[in-house]
Formats: C-alpha cells, structure tokens, sequence
C-alpha cells in the first residue's frame, strides 16, 4: 500500500511540474512571480540574500495565488508548488528554497498586502 501511494505522489508531482512549466511558457505573470522567487532566493557573489520582496514581484506572486486560489490555505498550497517550481528551474539550496519559502508564505499570509497597495498607488500616479 505504501509504494502504491509513493508512486501516486510521484505522479502527482509530475503533472504540477509539467502543468507548471505550461504555465510560465505562456503565461506572463506565473513567469514574472517565478522569477521573483529565483531572484530573492538567489544568493549575490557574497552570498547573500535579499531579505523581502519588491513591491511588484510581492504584487506578481499574490495575483499569481489569486488566480488559482480562494482561501488563505490555497494560497499557500500555491506558494509551495511556485517555490517548488522555482527551485527545479535554478538549483536553489535547502536554506535558499526555505528562506524563499518564508516570504512566499508571508505573501499568501498577507504580510505583503501593504506593499502591494502602496506599489498599486504610486503607479496610479
């Protein structure tokens, strides 16, 4: 019973990859909040990171979980399979993907929402 259902989330697993990759060949804005994580997660020639999100990749991200998710819960399901996602395409290490991981999730958790609104306002402008 066991390798039956490691081998359906081994499936699983593929087809989010799969769907994943669909979606930032055609879609701009999952391409744009992907990159936003590589980006963050990415260690400069120092090795370090930046510590939080601009305003427009944090307002990429939320709409990105926006579109395939209604609740708080889902959100996060979707920050996990961007980080996920982001991590197969650049080879990030375990404390990159979780320092990644923790600002995707404050974006789902609404830790961002403030930026994202100042960011919309100074372009109204």
């Amino acid at each position: 019973m066991e390798n039956r259902h490691q081998t359906d989330l081994e499936w699983r697993d593929r087809l989010l990859r799969v769907f994943a990759e669909m979606f930032y060949q055609v879609k701009g804005l999952f391409r744009k909040a992907v990159n936003a994580i590589i980006s963050l997660a990415t260690p400069d020639r120092q090795g370090r990171h930046r510590d939080i999100f601009r305003n427009e990749e944090a307002t990429a991200i939320k709409e990105t979980m926006n579109e395939f998710a209604d609740t708080e819960s889902e959100r996060i399901s979707i920050g996990k399979w961007l980080v996920d996602y982001a991590s197969s395409k650049s080879e990030l290490s375990i404390l990159d993907v979780y320092h990644a991981q923790c600002e995707v999730d404050g974006v789902a958790h609404g830790r961002y929402d403030w930026r994202i609104e100042r960011g919309e306002r100074n372009m109204s402008l």
